[in-house]
């Protein structure tokens, strides 16, 4: 270190101090802190490394997702089995089938991997594993006909996708497609407890009755609905087969409404895009 060096840096220290004292005398109350790993807006304590003050970084969007959760597990690609390890080491999801293993379909696996980190901070994962039964089972393995995947069908009180199909989907250039599906089957585990009287399910349906299903797919059964109102306000850079664009594009239909339901109540204030009716950056 140089004189010069050191010189400021005593006045660096010296005017941190003056700082705390004014503030002792003034009455203010200390910076909050946070432990754990970071989220936009938090502010945490200074490490001895740091050089400069903390600032706030915004996470590289995830495909369909355009503000997810910052990523906190990277994805071990080249690696079927640690893979299959690190969901249920990270995420309490035990996934099984016949396909899970398959190195074919590593792209969906990883699809599921990056979807699950990008909602992370938020309390959903948390009330999946809840929901079903304190492990989240996922079947990878064929599903007869055109679905994707289902919930509690195929295999009772399982999650099943096929892999194939989502495979297929990929390769078609529709990678947000299958991120909205992962979103869209995982929320009718979030629904599974609907029958208790939830307030969340109460404002839910109250919403769907007044305005209707964000999607096609989703009329006719409140349960879809939830599903493809969730599935969509995640992955807002999924388009609805069919249409122009997502449902949360426009600002009418009650849209606003139940943006704001769908980010308070299930995601504990957190959104993956800007309001209805903004422009999304979707690369």
């Amino acid at each position: 270190m140089t004189r010069t060096q050191h010189r400021w840096g005593r006045l660096f220290t010296l005017a941190v101090a003056a700082g705390s004292v004014c503030a002792a005398i003034a009455g203010l109350p200390a910076a909050a802190t946070l432990s754990g790993p970071y989220r936009p807006g938090a502010t945490r304590a200074p490490e001895a490394s740091d050089d400069l003050p903390y600032a706030p970084v915004t996470p590289p969007p995830v495909t369909g997702i355009p503000a997810p959760c910052p990523a906190d597990h990277e994805f071990p690609a080249g690696s079927p089995a640690k893979a299959v390890a690190g969901l249920e080491k990270n995420w309490d999801v035990v996934l099984t089938g016949t396909q899970a293993a398959d190195p074919d379909y590593t792209p969906v696996v990883a699809a599921m991997w990056t979807t699950l980190d990008a909602i992370d901070c938020t309390p959903m994962p948390t009330r999946l594993v809840h929901n079903a039964g304190g492990r989240l089972r996922i079947v990878a393995e064929p599903i007869p006909g055109w679905n994707h995947g289902d919930w509690s069908l195929s295999n009772p009180g399982a999650l099943t996708f096929d892999l194939s199909k989502m495979a297929e989907t990929s390769r078609k250039g529709e990678d947000e497609r299958v991120v909205r599906l992962i979103v869209h089957e995982l929320s009718h585990i979030y629904s599974a407890d609907r029958g208790d009287n939830r307030a969340y399910w109460r404002d839910f349906t109250a919403l769907n009755q007044r305005y209707g299903a964000v999607s096609e797919y989703g009329a006719g059964s409140d349960s879809e609905a939830f599903s493809e109102a969730v599935g969509y306000f995640v992955a807002r850079c999924a388009v609805e087969p069919g249409r122009s664009g997502n449902p949360y594009a426009s600002s009418g239909d009650g849209r606003r409404e139940l943006f704001a339901m769908v980010r308070d109540e299930v995601f504990g204030g957190r959104a993956f895009g800007p309001e209805p009716g903004q422009p999304v950056d979707c690369g």
